[in-house]
């Protein structure tokens, strides 16, 4: 996977309430009317261990220092512990079309981090759909 220095709203940061950096769209020429976006916002580096909830939101605003309001329908909630687990997909593909120039994620965070796992989230090149067992065929054998 490309990725732009300028489009990682958390590099494997550990999860805590607060905001992410500010990410710019100011790379399309109208953010708005371009193909879909695909965005990256997977757990990285282990396990959440001790985080018992998980909210993430995206916002969206016209400066990097806002104001920034929420992005309907781009919400995240997550309250299953054992769904926070290394390599997960948190969620969105896809930016919504509607997105303005800037944006970032307002993470809320239940319980307290203990485990090594952190949180990747970033504006991407392309879409990533890894390989699952049972999608890999070596010599007309399935394996996974």
């Amino acid at each position: 996977m490309l990725l732009d220095d300028n489009l990682v709203f958390l590099d494997s940061a550990t999860p805590q309430t607060g905001f992410s950096k500010a990410v710019p769209l100011n790379a399309f020429w109208k953010p708005d009317r371009e193909d879909p976006i695909p965005i990256c916002l997977k757990i990285v580096d282990g396990d959440l261990t001790g985080v018992t909830a998980l909210t993430v939101q995206l916002q969206q605003g016209c400066a990097a220092e806002g104001p920034w309001e929420n992005v309907p329908p781009a919400k995240i909630v997550i309250d299953d512990s054992k769904a926070l687990v290394q390599g997960k997909s948190l969620g969105w593909r896809f930016l919504p079309p509607a997105a303005k120039n800037w944006l970032r994620l307002s993470l809320t965070v239940t319980g307290t981090a203990t485990g090594t796992g952190k949180i990747f989230a970033a504006v991407v090149r392309e879409d990533e759909v890894p390989w699952e067992n049972g999608m890999y065929i070596d010599g007309g054998v399935v394996k996974g």
